[in-house]
């Protein structure tokens, strides 16, 4: 007797037997089961992911719905940056069970993945496809920060790469909002501007600074570059940076210096206030304020140095008593700088 098992289910048959002596009968009964798979679910997508060095997973699970045992002789056929944790000897699913098996993922290169799980059973050969997006971290970065050239100081300009997230492909990024570390504050970042957000790879934005470098202090100011989004309490903040401002622009000279005998032995210097300092035949406000260098002599011809510096003032008039003083020629300096 021969048993077709192509056709699974509960079978009952009755095989009749003539003969001779007293006709009789055989009951002939089998069930033959057939195991099934069904892959939950059927696509695994781990979505975008921030590049770094931790790993993550995600189950997926593997039923038997049919009605015999489900071996599953391997899974295999993916690649880097997606491993399994499934290793032989086979795994067995009895009627109506499941197993699941964990997918990881490998964070510490970014691109654009999809792979095909292969899963050899002796039910149906199936697949399951898995994709995942690495991103690049999703914080800007600053590229430096420097001073604006030929202008009369307290501004610096601030270059950064964008986010890797201000991109067509995921329209996240609004804009960039622009912060100053005020060290004397309780609360120190000040809001000081902001840039929409354009697909450009990189951006710029000249931003305040309070003083200027000197000869004897430079004043670093630090900032940070906020990526926005339309959500408020979700931005991505670079590292903060530190650039300093200088004033390039010197102050125009003194005109119309004018002496006069202020009575008795004292001699009263005078010349025009100086507001502005000129670059390229262009005027520009002095922001620093003026100071005036007031340098003496009995030389014509004199270096203006500290042996001949008489005196410092922010005042456009000074009073000099020549009793007893060799003095006779005078110069004043203008100068952005005490």
């Amino acid at each position: 007797m021969k048993l077709n098992k192509n056709i699974s289910g509960l079978f009952c048959d009755t095989l009749y037997i003539f003969n001779n002596d007293n006709d009789t009968s055989l009951i002939v009964t089998a069930e033959i089961t057939e195991p099934l798979i069904a892959i939950i679910p059927d696509t695994i997508d781990f979505g975008i992911l921030e590049m770094c060095s931790e790993i993550d997973s995600l189950p997926f699970i593997i039923k038997n719905p049919g009605n015999g045992d489900l071996i599953v002789n391997n899974v295999a056929g993916l690649s880097p940056p997606f491993s399994i944790n499934y290793s032989t000897p086979d795994t067995i699913c009895p009627i109506s069970d499941s197993s699941q098996i964990f997918v990881k993922i490998d964070k510490n290169i970014a691109g654009l993945y999809c792979d095909t799980l292969l899963i050899y059973n002796n039910a149906n050969d199936t697949t399951l496809v898995i994709i995942a997006h690495i991103t690049e971290p999703p914080d800007p970065i600053i590229n430096y920060i420097t001073d604006v050239p030929y202008d009369q100081g307290r501004e610096v300009v601030i270059n950064w790469f964008k986010s890797p997230l201000d991109d067509p492909a995921y329209k996240v990024i609004t804009g960039y909002s622009i912060w100053r570390k005020q060290d004397w504050a309780k609360d120190p970042w000040e809001y000081i501007g902001f840039t929409i957000a354009h697909y450009f790879d990189e951006y710029a934005f000249i931003a305040p600074t309070i003083s200027d470098s000197t000869e004897g202090n430079i004043p670093y100011y630090t900032f940070i570059v906020s990526a926005e989004t339309t959500d408020p309490f979700l931005f991505y903040d670079s590292e903060p940076d530190s650039g300093y401002s200088v004033d390039n622009i010197a102050p125009n000279s003194v005109k119309n210096i004018g002496l006069s005998f202020n009575g008795g032995d004292d001699l009263q210097m005078q010349w025009s206030e100086v507001l502005y300092g000129t670059y390229n035949g262009n005027l520009y406000p002095e922001l620093n304020g003026i100071w005036y260098k007031i340098y003496g002599s009995e030389d014509f011809d004199f270096e203006c140095n500290a042996s001949t510096l008489i005196t410092t003032t922010q005042d456009i008039t000074y009073i000099y008593n020549i009793i007893d003083k060799e003095k006779m020629f005078f110069k004043v300096i203008t100068s952005d700088q005490p």
